[in-house]
């Protein structure tokens, strides 16, 4: 482990995070998400009622966009994978310390693949039947092929 950095306590379970952290007060958390009896993100969760400025790190060997949403939904400040090495770790608990966020490059390219689809889909639900109308218009002309492109992606992403 790096060298400015130290780990302090370690618990079993996430029932122990709490009462660890109210007696060593770290300044980060790197919790696991499958831990037992009280799940990494309810633990975190629970710490983050109690102290909103802690920082807590998602650790784990799951990728998939569900688990790392309700990480940041649950206002966690890192997700970082187990595949890491140690110097990669170090430096995502210091960039969190220091105030910044860490998503692994492995999550953030899914995590912003979803959030954009999101972000199209709550958009194209705001165009106006007169803008929807002049989309078609455009669609149908001959000759507007760069258009039809960019409208069959729009339809492919927004079934």
């Amino acid at each position: 482990m790096d060298m400015d950095l130290r780990i302090v306590a370690e618990g079993k379970n996430g029932m122990e995070l709490l009462p660890l952290y109210k007696q060593y007060r770290s300044d980060a958390v790197l919790i696991e998400v499958n831990l037992p009896r009280k799940n990494g993100i309810e633990a975190m969760q629970e710490l983050l009622q109690q102290f909103p400025f802690s920082k807590v790190l998602i650790f784990s060997i799951v990728d998939d966009f569900s688990c790392v949403s309700q990480a940041i939904k649950g206002r966690a400040s890192g997700y970082l994978l187990k595949e890491m090495d140690s110097a990669s770790i170090a430096s995502a608990i210091k960039t969190v310390v220091n105030g910044g966020f860490y998503l692994h490059p492995k999550v953030t390219k899914d995590f912003f693949a979803e959030f954009n689809k999101l972000v199209i889909k709550e958009n194209l639900g705001t165009l106006l039947q007169t803008e929807v109308r002049g989309v078609r218009i455009i669609y149908s002309r001959p000759g507007n092929q760069r258009f039809c492109s960019c409208w069959q992606m729009v339809t492919a992403i927004d079934p």
